[in-house]
């Protein structure tokens, strides 16, 4: 249809007139579904639904229907203002939008209403924190059964978003039923025309896709053609949002894959679950779709718990003074090292051994395991750091003291691993192993070859924790061979 601005002289307001094309007027099949979408919106009274205030005659006789005027931008245009200018009072504006649009949704579903046709550019702002979903020219009310599938030709198109609808004889498109929507945002079912799975789901995956420009300034697939973009779609899936937008909030890229699902059985149930998990993340709660790392939770606790981290702080100094003797051990260790090798290693054994047990009385000690220490377990591991950067930069002829530092380094990598902390604890691994290699070649027995092949495993855990499979891969596979040898 078309929409023009017309004046309501009885009540002396602006209103909006929607009317069918001149060019298909002569289509009976599109005048039926013209007046079904008015009769269709007019039945729902929702605040994120434009009102119909009635079905008049234009002057040449033609139906059209009359509308509340809507002054504003659409959600399309705000979404790539804040990409081009990045707030994030502008993006959490955007996310709280995209909320209403998903309770819009949900009141038409439990209207048995189906839009078939959601993306940021049928969403209209207004000036006042009005957020009204529009166009609902192909939706379909699954109480009735007369309703017409029927669409455009196919159009060649240079962007997704001025694509409108689709539907074409090719058998691949309509071999069950025909394909309407836009193809950006449509489910893979709803591509393939199959009737059947018509429902709720296919609304959730495009609010998925809104989800998916809202985190990426982009539509989820782009071709020169609706037909390419089909084809994208039917391949599917896109590239996650993540790879897209480095900076996207890891659990918001989660709801959005778990919306546009390819199995429509896996997404959220209805437009309200996804509503609600945007929600969660807006009021800094866990959302289900994603299992946060533990640094994640320690940060969100920190922030709820901010006078007990504060006194935390004095528990520190105890920590702070341990360390600093294990400092100074280590110190003396490298100025004698100069002159007597044997001197050297023997300090340096007391600085593992000081270090060992400040280390072993954090990370063992029953109390700091609390989830209300956990903070303070970090906090009293980070002077270690410095000094164990020295350590592994030591090399010496004495395999014990090798092995006690591989040992240390060791404990520090599983600490961070068991945080959450992946790519710290990698760091400390890698230091590992290059000590672990050095004493395979200088003493290939089976415990330095186990430890060699626990090291690997672990990196090879954390690189999988860090989405590398094939780094991951490769480790285990290294690893399971020497495991194999032994």
């Amino acid at each position: 249809g078309r929409v023009s601005v017309a004046r309501d002289e009885r009540l002396h307001r602006q209103v909006a007139l929607k009317e069918i094309r001149p060019e298909h007027r002569d289509n009976e099949q599109l005048k039926r579904r013209f007046l079904t979408e008015a009769e269709i919106t007019g039945q729902l009274e929702h605040p994120g639904i434009v009102p119909v205030y009635g079905v008049e005659e234009d002057g040449t006789g033609e139906l059209c229907y009359v509308m509340r005027f809507i002054e504003g931008e659409t959600l399309h245009d705000a979404i790539q203002r804040n990409h081009a200018s990045p707030s994030s009072l502008a993006f959490r504006n955007l996310l709280q939008r995209f909320v209403m649009i998903c309770q819009t949704l949900a009141y038409a579903h439990s209207k048995q209403v189906i839009h078939r046709d959601l993306k940021p550019a049928n969403t209209m702002l207004g000036e006042h924190g009005e957020t009204l979903v529009v166009d609902w020219g192909i939706a379909r009310d699954l109480r009735r059964r007369d309703q017409v599938e029927s669409g455009a030709p196919v159009e060649t198109v240079a962007s997704t978003a001025t694509v409108d609808y689709i539907a074409e004889d090719t058998d691949d498109l309509t071999r069950v039923g025909q394909v309407v929507g836009t193809p950006a945002y449509m489910s893979p079912e709803q591509a393939r025309g199959e009737l059947d799975l018509l429902g709720p789901g296919m609304d959730v995956y495009s609010l998925g896709a809104i989800l998916y420009e809202i985190l990426t300034g982009s539509a989820p697939y782009s071709g020169k053609s609706a037909r390419e973009i089909l084809d994208k779609v039917l391949e599917g899936p896109p590239r996650s949002p993540s790879t897209v937008n480095r900076g996207a909030p890891l659990s918001l890229v989660a709801i959005c894959r778990k919306a546009m699902a390819r199995d429509h059985a896996v997404r959220y149930a209805n437009a309200s679950q996804l509503a609600e998990e945007v929600e969660r993340f807006l009021a800094d709660e866990p959302v289900e779709a994603y299992r946060e790392p533990l640094t994640v939770r320690l940060r969100r606790w920190a922030r709820q718990h901010r006078a007990i981290v504060t006194g935390m702080v004095a528990a520190l100094i105890v920590g702070v003074v341990s360390l600093t003797v294990a400092t100074i051990l280590l110190t003396a260790a490298n100025q004698r090292e100069r002159t007597a090798r044997n001197q050297s290693n023997a300090n340096l054994d007391l600085s593992l051994e000081a270090i060992n047990s400040t280390v072993t009385k954090v990370v063992e000690n029953p109390r700091l395991k609390e989830s209300d220490f956990l903070v303070l377990r970090a906090e009293l591991l980070k002077p270690n750091v410095r000094i164990l950067e020295q350590i592994a930069e030591q090399k010496t002829d004495d395999s014990r003291t090798d092995f006690e530092r591989g040992r240390l380094l060791d404990r520090l990598g599983f600490v961070n691993q068991e945080m959450g902390r992946f790519q710290e604890a990698l760091q400390w691994f890698e230091k590992e192993l290059v000590i672990l290699k050095v004493l395979v070649e200088r003493e290939p027995s089976d415990l330095h070859l186990s430890k060699q092949a626990s090291a690997m495993m672990k990196m090879g855990l954390c690189h999988q924790e860090l989405e590398r499979p094939k780094k991951s891969e490769q480790l285990f596979r290294e690893s399971i061979g020497i495991q194999r040898a032994i």
